[in-house]
C-alpha cells in the first residue's frame, strides 16, 4: 500500500522503467490477455486496432486510471485480472481526473511551489510529478503507454515532449511530510541517522552507524570493521542476512523498515 509521496514517485517511476503499457480508456491496470483485451477493445473502439494488437506483457492505464491503480496496489502481476490492484482499496475513492484536483490540498496555478508526488491537471487530464521538472502520465501521443513528459510550465528538455499542466496538488490518501532525522547513541557520542536508503555504492556516517548496528545483530558476514562508512558488495551480504532473519524483504538495500528494525523503533 502506498502511504508516501515518495513511495507514489518510485511507483510511478517503476511503471515507466520495468512495464510494458499502451493507453487504454477506463482501464487501471488490466494485463492485455485475450479476454481483456476483447473487453477493452470494445470500450474503447478508437484505440481497439491497436488493445487487439498488443503483446500479454501489456498492461492496460489511462491518465486517472494510471494513479488510482497504484493507489489501489497495483502489482504487475499479469496473473490478476487488474494487476494486482482491488477496485476502490484502501480509501481512494474511483473519481475522474477532473475530480480528483477538486479533492487536492494546495492546489495552486504556481509550478515553483510543486513537490515530487504531487498530482498535476489541465481539463481531463492527469500525472503524477516525479520531480526534475518531469510528470509520468499515460497517454497516447506521442507514444501510447505510462511516459514521462516534461511539465511545460517549468520549461523544457531536449527531445522530450512537454505537457501544459494548468494545476498541481497533494493527493489527500498519502503523506507529504518528510522523514524527520532520529538520533541513534554511540560511543564517541551521536550521530544524526536520516534514514536514507542505503545500497552498495553509499558513503557517509550513517553507513558507519548501520554497519555497526548490522554487526551487534550477528550480520557481519566478510564486511570489514577498517573500512566501515563505505558500503560495498559485503555490506549489501550483511543487510541481505539482517532482513532475512528479520523476516523483511530480502533487498540488500536498508530502507525504513531496516533501519527501523535495526534501531528497535
Amino acid at each position: 500500500m502506498i502511504k508516501t509521496a515518495k513511495e507514489l514517485v518510485a511507483a510511478c517511476l517503476d511503471v515507466v522503467n520495468n512495464y510494458k503499457t499502451m493507453y487504454v480508456l477506463s482501464c487501471f491496470g488490466a494485463p492485455m490477455n485475450a479476454k481483456n483485451k476483447k473487453r477493452y477493445a470494445k470500450a474503447d473502439p478508437k484505440r481497439a486496432e491497436k488493445i487487439l494488437a498488443a503483446s500479454a506483457d501489456t498492461f492496460g492505464f489511462d491518465c486517472i486510471c494510471f494513479i488510482k491503480g497504484l493507489l489501489w496496489g497495483w502489482k504487475g502481476d499479469p496473473n490478476q485480472v487488474y494487476g494486482g490492484a482491488s477496485y476502490k482499496s484502501n480509501g481512494v475513492p474511483d473519481i475522474s481526473a477532473d475530480a480528483m484536483i477538486k479533492a487536492c490540498s494546495d492546489v495552486s496555478e504556481d509550478f515553483s511551489t510543486i513537490v515530487p508526488g504531487e498530482y498535476v491537471w489541465l481539463p481531463g487530464h492527469c500525472g503524477i510529478y516525479v520531480g526534475d521538472g518531469l510528470a509520468a502520465e499515460s497517454t497516447f501521443e506521442p507514444e501510447s503507454g505510462v511516459q514521462l513528459q516534461c511539465v511545460l510550465p517549468m520549461g523544457v528538455k531536449p527531445g522530450m515532449p512537454a505537457t501544459g499542466w494548468k494545476k498541481h496538488g497533494k493527493i489527500p490518501w498519502i503523506s507529504y511530510e518528510e522523514e524527520k532525522p532520529i538520533e541513534e547513541p554511540e560511543e564517541n557520542g551521536s550521530i544524526k541517522i536520516s534514514m536514507r536508503q542505503i545500497d552498495g555504492s553509499s558513503q557517509g556516517d550513517d553507513v558507519r552507524a548501520m554497519q555497526v548496528l548490522l554487526d551487534a545483530n550477528g550480520c557481519r558476514g566478510k564486511m570489514n570493521p577498517t573500512l566501515y562508512g563505505s558500503s560495498g558488495k559485503n555490506t549489501v551480504a550483511s543487510i541481505k542476512t539482517f532482513q532475512q532473519k528479520n523476516s523483511l524483504p530480502i533487498t540488500g538495500v536498508c530502507d525504513k523498515k531496516t533501519w527501523e528494525k535495526l534501531l528497535g523503533v
